[in-house]
This record gives C-alpha cells, structure tokens and sequence, in this order.
C-alpha cells in the first residue's frame, strides 16, 4: 500500500486531500493510504480573521471533518524530514513520532507579516489581535462618548488592507451612525498593481463612498503618541494603527533543510516536484511556481493553491499509474473583493473582455469564493454542529 503524507492543512491541504480522496476513491484502504499531519487540530480560515474585529466568527473548522473515514488526520509539530529513510519526525503529545511515506507533499502555506512592537500598533496576524483591535475600538468609543469621530490607520493596502478598512468602517457606521474618519495606507503608487486600472479604480470609487481616504505611495516609519509618522517627516493623527502586511511563505519549509529562495520560496517543476527530489512535492504559498509556457509565477492566493491543489492530486494519480503527466497551468483572470459586510465587487476576464460585478451581489459572489475556499458545501452542516 502506497502512503501520501499531506503536510499542512491550510487551503492547498484541505482541497488536495479532496482531490486525492476523489482520483483515488476506489484505491483508498486498498492500494493507498491518505494522512494529513498539521500542528493543529483545525483548519483556519485566515482570510476572513478581519471579519474578527468586527464580531465574532467561526473561523476554526476540525480537520476529522475534511478526512471523514477515507483519510486520517494526526496532530503534530513537523520536525524533520529524513528523505533517505521517507520519514517525517514529528512531535506528537510531547514525544517523537515518525510517519513513513512514499509520497509526500509539503502545503505548509503561509504566515501573516509581523510588524515588530516597537513600531507601535497592532498587526493583524490571528484571533487574538483581531479581538484586541475590537476593544481598542470600543474603548476609544467610549473614551471620546460621541464627542468626534475616530481616527483609525490601516497599514498596507492589499486584499486584506482593503477589506479589513471596508470592513470596519461598514461597521461603525452601522453601529455609531457616523461615518469615521478612516486612512488606508499605500506604500506603492496604486492601489493593487498588478490588477487593471479599471478594476483599481471602481475600488477606489466604493472605498471613497464608505468614507475611506487612500493615501498612496506612503511608507510609515512608526506609530507613536497617537500619531502615523512617514518616512518623508509627514504625520496623521491615528487613535488605532492597524498593520495588514501581507505574507511571507512559512518558514518552516526552509527549517525542514529544503533549498528556497529570497522570498523563503522552494523551487518546484511544472509537477509541483521539489528540486531534485522525486518523491516530495509543493504547492500552494510555499512553493515558487512557474508556468512552464508563460513564466508566470503563480500568487500567494487560495484560489492559486485551491487550482493546484486540484490538478495535483491528478498528476499524482497519473504518475502512479505510469501514465503522460498534466503539467502546471496558470490561467486566473478573476479577483473578487468585499468592500464592507454586504458588498463586494468582482473582476474577470472571460474572453480577453473586463467584466466587473459590483454591490449586493458581488459580495454574494465573495462570500461563496470564502466559502469554496474551505468547502463549506461538504463540511458546513458537520462543522456548524459542532461550534
């Protein structure tokens, strides 16, 4: 019986294991065993932490939910990885445990940008930030009783930036009756780069109808007294800083004695295989991937590793059976963004046309694209039971 080794259950684990119970169905048990190894007991929604700030959210799902009776989940701390032996080393219940493998893919994902204390605010970075951003909101609130408006500085302006300052100031306006004095904060030139401006601009429009103002090309050198200082000796006043700086590639994958690059990247072919290994693969934000017709590199999004994840497990099942393998393909035209707790807005390119979606339904859309992220269709009902 062939054993495949999943390490880490972020969005690249979650739907691999679903792609590899779906090519190896009637294998399973018989020909091929399936464990997923993650440090935790659940997978976690990251994407929606910002939501955290605003009220409470269920963003723990178990990971017995996604393996049911075809895979097994084992909780523990990854150690080491003897590839001479095919042996993972994990700290189990504070003892040592090895796992044997034949296959084994590496979905260790990635860790939210930490901003060091001494630049003041608060990085969003897991439940118990979000929760302390909350009740700084609610004690400035108090603090001010109505008296003006608060000041409040997101730092960094990607995906996350940009939904969690929707998010908030949604929120306080429904929850205050005042629109709040809200700065989203840019180090580049625009808003989203690497998007079309078309797409850049109708955010920009929605932002600025929430009552956010977007100061571009600014680069923060720290929060103190009160007060956002730029690099450029500029300031703004700020009651609450808040940092969303994105995401670096865990660490963890570098530890583990694999070769990465700069970024804290490991090299993978168009097979997903890691540099000179044929039996270890990557995917997801962890892995530097390439189209190998385009030269594209694949981003750091679910949506990128959910695809790879998907077209994984069939390589996997065609390399076990001796058959010509798939290769990697990017192909995502389609970016999808909530700007507030009801809207959102969605941008694609069927055809080589723009075709955007705005309001109501856009964040219909945005909450599915959540949704699928963590195949809430087939866990939701088991999960929701048992929160």
């Amino acid at each position: 019986m062939k054993t495949i080794v999943i390490a880490g259950g972020g969005y690249g684990g979650i739907h691999l294991l679903k792609g590899l119970k779906r090519e190896f169905k009637n294998m399973i048990g018989k020909e091929i065993r399936i464990i997923l190894v993650d440090r935790n007991q659940y997978h976690f929604r990251k994407v929606l932490l910002f939501k955290e700030i605003i009220g409470s959210s269920d963003l723990k799902i178990p990971y017995e939910k996604y393996c049911g009776d075809s895979a097994e989940f084992i909780q523990g701390e990854i150690l080491s990885v003897q590839k001479n032996e095919n042996n993972l080393l994990i700290l189990k219940d504070g003892k040592h445990e090895f796992i044997s493998y034949d296959y084994l893919i590496m979905a260790l994902g990635s860790e939210i940008r930490e901003v060091s204390s001494e630049l003041g605010g608060i990085s969003l970075r897991n439940i118990e930030s979000a929760r302390m951003i909350r009740k700084q909101i609610f004690e400035k609130l108090n603090e001010q009783s109505g008296k003006r408006l608060l000041n409040i500085s997101i730092v960094g302006a990607g995906i996350t930036g940009i939904e969690t300052a929707a998010s908030i100031a949604d929120w306080l306006r429904k929850e205050t009756g005042f629109v709040h004095n809200i700065v989203l904060i840019n180090s580049e030139g625009r808003l989203l780069p690497l998007l079309p401006k078309t797409f850049v601009k109708k955010i920009e429009k929605q932002l600025g109808k929430l009552g956010i103002r977007v100061e571009q090309g600014k680069r923060v050198e720290r929060y103190v007294n009160e007060r956002i200082e730029f690099r450029n000796h500029s300031a703004i006043p700020a009651d609450i800083c808040i940092w969303t700086n994105g995401m670096i590639p865990n660490p963890l994958i570098g530890k583990l004695g694999f070769k990465t690059d700069c970024k804290g990247s490991v090299t993978v072919n168009s097979f997903y295989q890691i540099e000179g290994e044929s039996d270890i693969y990557a995917l997801g934000d962890n892995a530097l991937i390439r189209d190998p017709k385009t030269g594209e590199i694949a981003g750091m999004t679910c949506k990128e590793a959910i695809d790879q994840a998907g077209r994984l497990s069939k390589i996997m099942k065609q390399d076990l059976k001796g058959k010509q393998k798939l290769s990697h393909k990017h192909h995502f035209d389609f970016y999808c963004i909530s700007l507030g707790n009801e809207k959102g807005i969605v941008w694609m390119k069927p055809f080589g046309l723009n075709f955007f979606i705005t309001g109501r339904l856009g964040g219909k859309i945005r909450q599915l694209t959540w949704d699928l992220a963590s195949i809430i269709s087939e866990v939701g009902c088991l999960w929701k039971n048992c929160n």
